[in-house]
């Protein structure tokens, strides 16, 4: 028996925000919501090992709110040797909506190793309404 909480250290993603809770030491104490996190996993990972933590491909830069005539844009970047295709993933500013906008099949879904891939509004938002 343990208890967990939907505040302080526990994973917010578990709190109805598309992640599960994942126990990080079977043998440590489940009261203790440092022996937790967040899946990594949309939808979560019930009754299965989660993958954990992917930092393979980070977030390395986000230009929000630019001068005049400039685009909102996000930067990504492959940490590894080899090339990672992002096809299908998610990118959102918003915890209450993780699906706004789904990274394209193609060759352009593909980061090389070591390198980056910018995404700006009129990829994420090309109607030109209210930003992501």
């Amino acid at each position: 028996d343990f208890q967990y909480n939907d505040s302080g250290g526990w994973p917010g993603r578990a709190d109805g925000k598309g992640g599960t809770m994942e126990v990080l030491n079977t043998r440590g104490d489940y009261n203790d919501d440092d022996n937790w996190r967040g899946s990594s996993e949309y939808g979560g990972s019930p009754g299965t090992v989660g993958t954990g933590p992917v930092p393979d491909v980070v977030v390395n830069e986000v230009l929000s709110e630019p001068l005049p005539g400039g685009l909102d844009a996000i930067e990504l970047l492959n940490t590894t040797g080899s090339p990672i295709d992002v096809g299908g993933w998610l990118l959102s500013n918003s915890s209450s909506n993780y699906r706004k906008f789904q990274i394209p099949d193609g060759p352009q879904s593909t980061i090389p190793a070591g390198g980056y891939r910018v995404f700006n509004e009129t990829d994420f938002n090309p109607s030109g309404g209210a930003s992501i």
